[in-house]
């Protein structure tokens, strides 16, 4: 049975929906060793079983960093399927514990004076997150300080787009979706005309097929890169930042902050893109095992080598 057939099974199966919510949310209640225990199960079956998650890591960091050597790229595969799998669990936890369990596990905050003084000078801010670290927990650090935009992509599965959602909004976050014109209109709006507001948007998701996208540079390599949230940066005339949130052991995280680079506010898209991966990239090399590489978009890059791909 193909993967496809099983999640709209699983989608349109009520009775087993409710039995992996429930076993979803025991997981995520469970005392921290037993999650321990589990994330070690999954992580062997992942490196003893051939599996097409390992494999597509593995080509993404040949690809991404082809300086590397064979044995330090598969320590890293291995590093980065463990992580994924920590970071994982914690997102779950955060889904069915809150907000508050969240922020308690936030240990330190690195350079906050920058979103702070962009607050006292009634400046907004913009975060800009890749699919690194916990990218979930940033909605409750960012929450704690003052209510939020944040833009989504709605999750197939109904039942768990709910428990998503309904953590999102506990952490004071007005939901976007990356897909509603109107929506994102009121949010250019209201980031130009109020105080004390925000948004949090990632923007190296999957551009979809026929959008607006362009190859850009990561980590040297042409990408598929989606245009809208640069072009969105540009209205909405805020203070811009980069951030991240680390796990740093035993379910604690480190938040990190740095300034945009300055040619994200120009009309030039192209350069904006670049210039905002260039500096990403330098969080990303903090940990490279905590950067998402098993992305969809990443096979593109392959089969199209820098021209415009066309994605499906």
């Amino acid at each position: 049975m193909s993967s496809k057939v099983s999640k709209k099974n699983i989608s349109r199966n009520k009775q087993l929906n409710f039995v992996l919510y429930f076993l979803a949310k025991g997981v995520a209640m469970s005392p921290r060793f037993l999650q321990v225990l589990f994330i070690y199960l999954i992580f062997c079956l992942l490196c003893i079983f051939p599996n097409s998650y390992r494999r597509g890591i593995r080509r993404s960091l040949a690809l991404f960093l082809p300086q590397q050597s064979f044995l330090p790229r598969e320590i890293l595969v291995h590093k980065n399927i463990f992580k994924s799998l920590s970071i994982s669990m914690d997102m779950f936890s955060m889904w069915f514990r809150g907000q508050g369990w969240a922020v308690k596990h936030i240990k330190k905050v690195h350079n906050e004076h920058i979103i702070m003084d962009s607050l006292k000078n009634n400046r907004n801010v913009i975060c800009v997150s890749y699919h690194f670290g916990n990218w979930e927990l940033l909605g409750a650090y960012i929450g704690s300080k003052y209510p939020y935009y944040g833009v989504y992509k709605k999750m197939g599965n109904k039942l768990y787009d709910d428990i998503i959602q309904k953590y999102r909004r506990s952490c004071n976050m007005i939901e976007v979706p990356v897909d509603d014109t109107m929506q994102m209109r009121k949010v250019i709006s209201a980031l130009r005309n109020q105080k004390n507001t925000g948004l949090v948007i990632l923007p190296d998701w999957r551009p979809k097929k026929n959008s607006g996208h362009i190859m850009a540079d990561f980590f040297g390599i042409k990408t598929p890169s989606t245009t809208m949230p640069v072009k969105l940066l540009s209205m909405a005339k805020s203070d811009v930042v980069l951030i991240c949130a680390l796990n740093v052991g035993g379910g604690n995280y480190e938040v990190f902050i740095k300034k945009a680079p300055q040619e994200i506010y120009g009309k030039d898209t192209l350069a904006a893109i670049h210039a905002m991966n260039k500096e990403y990239e330098k969080l990303i090399n903090l940990d490279l095992a905590q950067y998402n590489w098993f992305q969809d978009k990443f096979k593109y890059v392959h089969k199209d080598k820098g021209k415009p791909s066309n994605l499906i």
